[in-house]
């Protein structure tokens, strides 16, 4: 499953012709959906065998996608969440439970509540 959630909070597949729309590019020749998490607020949620990644760049994500993501990760039973986020570099995460992963998510995007 590789999925994006949207600045709005909605899903789209990485490979879809919804997500190139969105995107404004039909066919790009770079890591599109990379792209579009580093700079237009996207969220991506990979998984990979028993984890679960979510990769996101704090400072640009908004509430909407925050919010979707933590509400996906409720009804999720991977065994294993990895958390990659931009700060001055790539960095990761792991934690073993959805409730951890939801909250540190939350917490790297700087909202308490």
């Amino acid at each position: 499953m590789h999925l994006l959630v949207t600045p709005t909070g909605n899903l789209v597949r990485e490979d879809s012709r919804e997500f190139l729309a969105l995107l404004g590019d039909p066919s790009p020749d770079y890591d599109a959906a990379m792209f579009a998490v580093r700079n237009l607020g996207f969220i991506a949620v990979r998984r990979n065998d028993t984890v679960l990644e979510v990769i996101l760049h704090p400072r640009s994500v908004g509430w909407r996608s925050v919010d979707a993501v933590v509400a996906m990760l409720g009804s999720s039973l991977a065994p294993l969440y990895r958390i990659t986020y931009l700060a001055d570099s790539w960095q990761h995460e792991m934690v073993p439970s959805a409730r951890e992963a939801a909250a540190r998510i939350t917490e790297l995007c700087g909202r308490s509540d």
